[in-house]
């Protein structure tokens, strides 16, 4: 009788907060699943779909949603059940309102974290956060939301509308379904509740398994945890001495001789010049770095015999046509923005998962503008864009002697005016300078803005990427021309390049990176100048990267100093031999390089595949560049496997070798201690 007793007032105390509790939660599942169709049904926000089979994942997305809701939720269910046995009234209530507070921000962080992977193809995760989240981030936020090719403006309505819809639902259904007034407790809605979450668990790890469903649909609380879990993964575990070597022996044969040497493993890409080789110019050599906002390859028109499809840069064409140096297989290193400054500047990959301007801020380092500014160069950066906006500010504090960045003049043409008028009455003959400019007009959402010529109503993506793309160039035209009679110009060397591409669903998707296809990652890049080492313009057929850039201009201004930058002189005798590119973005990586058939005839190849524990979304691709530079037929499974499978393992080595140098802060010694002095070309 005792026993009875005390299970009916548990029955009686528990169940009074319990069934309530799994109401709400019910209501909160409910929530997540109009979200999730909203995410999957809906259009990508450039109007594309946002998946091609929705069929495929919805069910995966309230299964993943069911369990995890179920797990988080446990411990405030035991605190509940336990307060109200014994009578812990106000305790009762206080974890009750913790448990509808947890999920109100969850349901929040939701809604932001699916707009993210609809607009940038990537997780909300703490990195992302930490980059972008300030008041300038803000003010684009609200540009891009408004110009959603799915409905403007429906993502502030989802984000303020899902609180309040789980309320409504909680208290005008759910409540008094879950048998909330009853004095004595039904088990039936926990069986209910458990049941369910038992099936989620078989479905998705039994019935219909799928990795990079689950890696896609992951919920806002375990993009968290894996967050936290990469901030403090030890990436010491890798085969550090191994990689070296392997990355060591390759960056050698590229190079094409022994300039170089790398004095310590534990720093995979410090090495320090063995004999000083560069032949210093007469005068000092200026530099002009212009980095044009998304101006990828396949609309830029010299590179038309290569594989592009539009003709949109009249005036980058024009140099390209025997006035400049012009590259034909040049990939970005970084995507986006801030990762291609931070490739350009360090002569780095991007972290695989994590942005280096937010989460390593003390990394060790020595961009190739520091360089120059230790040898008497004046440099400054001109911004067309706030760079608050995705912290590029404290780097480029480091890197620059001067910022100059005016929010009345965001548009390309201003910028160059300012940037004209500044070099005009502060620079001169007396002293070099490098000065770098981003653009900004060729951003997403492809705006018009005053010297864009204006299309109909109802454009396409392409239509207005075609428009802002020809006032960017001929904005930099113009400013070419306003600085050609200036005393240094003729002892100047221009560099024109994008910062990365952007696909308008060439493969199925819009969200830039998409698949790291060609219309993400090739960009144009032309050197113009008049410098003895560069020789007479030339066209350069093979692969080359941002990564490229840093070695370059310091080859060019006859600096010969150690360092840790892992792309090569553009010039060095051996361009061109072994040449690579590659770049690395989440659970993925691509890489091209060429394969010698003959003594006079090369097959260039362009690999994707998996760099992580995660499958590929598209599985494993490679295409032939030069018969297919639109990257349509797989030779996975056929002549490219060889060549894929040879390839593949170097890609995933060469991105677990930079995770480290990244996370261990390896990448420039620590000064207080002394390295070994190298005297072969590997230690």
């Amino acid at each position: 009788m005792a026993s009875k007793g005390l299970r009916t007032a548990f029955h009686h105390r528990a169940g009074q907060y319990l069934n309530p509790a799994l109401g709400f939660l019910a209501s909160i599942w409910v929530t997540h699943a109009i979200l999730r169709c909203f995410l999957l049904f809906r259009k990508d926000a450039f109007g594309f779909p946002f998946v091609g089979k929705p069929d495929w994942y919805i069910f995966h997305a309230f299964a993943i949603d069911d369990l995890w809701i179920t797990l988080w939720s446990l411990p405030f269910l035991i605190l509940l059940m336990a307060t109200r046995f014994l009578q812990w009234k106000k305790a009762a209530q206080g974890i009750f309102a913790a448990l509808m507070f947890f999920h109100g921000t969850i349901l929040l962080f939701t809604v932001a974290d699916h707009e993210t992977l609809r607009f940038m193809g990537m997780h909300l995760d703490l990195s992302m956060l930490a980059t972008y989240g300030n008041a300038s981030a803000g003010r684009e936020v609200v540009t891009f939301v408004a110009s959603d090719a799915s409905v403007p403006y429906l993502s502030f309505l989802l984000f303020f509308a899902c609180v309040p819809v789980a309320g409504l639902l909680y208290f005008r259904y759910f409540r008094n379904r879950f048998w909330t007034r009853n004095k004595i407790w039904n088990p039936l809605p926990l069986w209910i509740f458990g049941g369910c979450a038992v099936f989620s668990f078989v479905f998705l790890n039994f019935i219909w398994t799928g990795g990079f469903r689950m890696l896609k649909l992951r919920a806002f609380p375990a993009t968290v945890m894996a967050s936290l879990g990469s901030q403090h993964r030890k990436s010491s575990m890798i085969p550090l001495g191994e990689l070296s070597r392997e990355f060591q022996t390759q960056w050698q044969r590229e190079q094409g001789d022994s300039t170089f040497v790398f004095p310590d493993t534990s720093y995979p890409f410090y090495k320090v010049p063995r004999v000083d080789s560069i032949v210093k110019p007469k005068k000092p050599v200026n530099f002009i770095l212009i980095l044009m906002e998304s101006h990828r390859g396949v609309n830029v028109g010299y590179l038309k015999p290569f594989g592009a499809t539009v003709d949109a840069t009249p005036v980058m064409d024009s140099l390209a046509r025997g006035k400049a140096h012009a590259w034909t297989r040049f990939a970005c290193s970084g995507i986006p923005t801030i990762n291609a400054l931070m490739s350009v500047h360090l002569s780095i990959l991007q972290h695989p998962s994590r942005y280096i301007a937010s989460d390593f801020a003390l990394l060790r380092h020595r961009a190739f503008t520091n360089v120059l500014g230790r040898h008497g160069y004046r440099t400054h950066f001109f911004s067309a864009a706030d760079p608050s906006w995705d912290g590029q500010v404290p780097w480029l504090r480091q890197w620059y002697q001067g910022i100059t960045y005016d929010r009345s003049r965001e548009t390309d043409g201003a910028m160059f005016q300012d940037m004209a008028k500044w070099m005009k009455d502060s620079l001169s003959t007396k002293s070099p300078f490098m000065v770098t400019a981003m653009t900004k007009t060729n951003h997403y959402p492809f705006n018009f803005e005053p010297g864009v010529k204006k299309l109909a109503h109802g454009a396409t993506l392409q239509e207005k990427m075609i428009a802002t793309m020809q006032y960017t160039d001929a904005s930099v035209g113009h400013f070419l021309e306003s600085i050609s009679h200036e005393p240094w110009y003729e002892n100047t060397v221009i560099l024109l390049l994008a910062d990365h591409g952007f696909p308008l669903s060439e493969h199925g998707s819009s969200t830039i990176g998409f698949g790291l296809y060609n219309e993400s990652v090739w960009i144009p890049f032309l050197m113009i100048g008049n410098q003895l080492r560069m020789g007479s313009p030339a066209l350069h057929d093979y692969p080359a990267s941002q990564v490229d850039i840093a070695p370059t201009v310091l080859a060019l201004a006859g600096i010969c100093e150690s360092n840790h930058f892992i792309g090569h002189d553009l010039f060095r005798p051996a361009t061109g031999k072994n040449s690579m590119s590659y770049l690395v973005r989440s659970e993925q990586g691509s890489l091209e390089t060429g394969f010698r058939i003959s003594d006079d005839s090369v097959v260039y190849f362009r690999l994707h595949g998996p760099i992580g524990m995660a499958p590929r979304e598209q599985g494993n691709e490679i295409f032939n560049t030069i018969s297919d530079r639109q990257e349509r037929k797989n030779e996975i499974i056929g002549k490219g496997k060889a060549v894929y499978d040879s390839l593949q393992p170097y890609l995933k080595h060469i991105a677990d070798l930079n995770t480290y140098v990244v996370e261990a802060n390896a990448l420039w010694p620590d000064t207080s201690v002394e390295l070994p002095k190298a005297t072969s070309p590997l230690h």
